[in-house]
């Protein structure tokens, strides 16, 4: 019985078949043809099976393709029997881009919503369940939770962008200033814009650049805030003494401390754009996302000598990051390998973005491809990354709008931190 398995065809090549069948004639043949028989099996080289040949249609951000290509040839040589289709598109910075045609897409984590709505993804829980390889916990904090709707994870992180500070380094020359550094205060940064400013020269310390994501920061980061929780808030903070300090310090940072123009002045000198003083050498430092650095998501790149540092510190290390995502679309009809094709992505240094999972971000791999500096104020900054997922922007956008206004009333002169901020507290739909 056993001899017969061992010759049935679908067990053995011939080459060995053959080798045993002859054996059976002479018991001396037979005890050598079972001491050599594994080796028979190596040389013969059993044939496993030939995978089914896969096509992936991937969409992706346009100036992102000599990135991908790399990834896709890397890919192919593991998985020779998957063809990576790649398909460039149109981005755009909120909406993220098309995803129609596409088996799976990298987009903006504020596309969800709208993907959701059009039954276009599917949901990662399955597979994630089911994939022993994947540790979820090596994805820094929150990120994942950006692409959860409904109890449900739809997406995998794909990169994130968190606010930096940039600094024009010909003024910083020009005025003998010391660079920022690792680890730099508040303090340490409002005596930096001081040394910075020159009123003859209409030469500011500091911009504020978005007119509300600005001074959030500077307020988290000085112990304020706007909720009691930010991820499940139960009732807005504007009356903490905390946030009532920070708002002060905020509104002398754009008058009495005189480093930063105000919107008269953005006006009067800068045609109302404030990226013209950068463009001018008149702005010696100012906020950002990572991925802008040389001015890559503006009109024209920066002409001048920068740098960049991770935000300073005050009582909190505060930063605000976005992120990208790896989608895997309802028209897809191997999950399997699309899942596997997000996995190996997710896993890789990146391009432009912070890699999401912490051990790449560690890496030597990751330090190479940006500098070790790069990589230093990468880290930095998403470790300590405010994450918002987009639903929750909706939820907060009329407290966020009333306490702009607020804010405006103090800068303006029209009221002191205390009175605005406890005024707002009193209208705030969640007191």
């Amino acid at each position: 019985m056993l001899l017969a398995r061992l010759t049935h065809p679908p067990f053995v090549p011939a080459c060995v078949r053959n080798i045993v069948t002859r054996a059976q004639r002479t018991p001396w043949m037979w005890f050598a043809a079972c001491l050599v028989l594994p080796l028979l099996l190596s040389a013969c080289a059993l044939a496993a099976p030939t995978a089914e040949p896969v096509t992936i249609i991937f969409a992706h951000p346009n100036f992102d393709e000599t990135y991908y290509r790399g990834l896709v040839e890397q890919y192919k040589k593991t998985n020779p029997h998957v063809t990576i289709e790649l398909k460039p598109r149109r981005w755009d910075m909120l909406g993220g881009l098309s995803a129609d045609g596409a088996d799976v897409v990298v987009t903006s984590q504020f596309a969800l919503e709208d993907l959701l709505a059009k039954n276009q993804i599917v949901s990662l829980d399955p597979l994630i369940a089911q994939d022993k390889t994947v540790d979820m916990a090596d994805f820094y904090a929150g990120s994942v939770r950006l692409f959860v709707s409904n109890g449900k994870t739809w997406g995998l992180p794909a990169g994130l962008d968190p606010y930096v500070m940039y600094y024009n380094r010909d003024l910083f020359e020009q005025r003998r200033v010391a660079l920022p550094v690792s680890g730099w205060t508040a303090d340490e940064f409002l005596r930096t814009a001081a040394a910075l400013r020159d009123p003859a020269a209409n030469i500011y310390g500091y911009a504020v650049v978005t007119d509300m994501i600005d001074p959030l920061l500077f307020i988290y980061q000085r112990g304020g805030k706007l909720f009691d929780d930010l991820q499940n808030p139960t009732r807005t903070t504007f009356d903490d003494p905390r946030t009532i300090e920070a708002v002060a310090w905020y509104a002398k940072l754009l008058t009495e401390y005189n480093v930063a123009p105000t919107s008269d002045e953005v006006r009067r000198f800068f045609n109302n754009r404030i990226q013209i003083g950068i463009y001018r050498n008149q702005v010696g430092m100012w906020m950002g996302p990572l991925s802008n650095r040389g001015g890559q998501l503006e009109p024209q790149r920066w002409q001048i000598k920068w740098g960049m540092a991770a935000l300073p510190r005050g009582a909190e290390y505060a930063t605000m990051a976005t992120a990208e995502g790896y989608f895997i679309m309802s028209q897809c009809k191997k999950l399997q390998e699309c899942w596997r094709w997000v996995v190996f992505m997710s896993k890789q240094p990146g391009n432009g973005f912070v890699p999401p999972r912490k051990s790449v971000a560690a890496s030597k791999a990751y330090e190479q491809q940006v500098g070790s500096e790069l990589a230093s104020i990468a880290r930095a900054s998403v470790t300590n990354a405010v994450l918002i997922r987009p639903t929750d922007l909706e939820k907060f956008a009329a407290v966020v709008d009333l306490f702009g206004k607020a804010l405006k009333s103090v800068v303006d002169g029209q009221a002191t931190a205390q009175e605005a901020m406890q005024r707002a507290q009193q209208s705030s739909p969640l007191k």
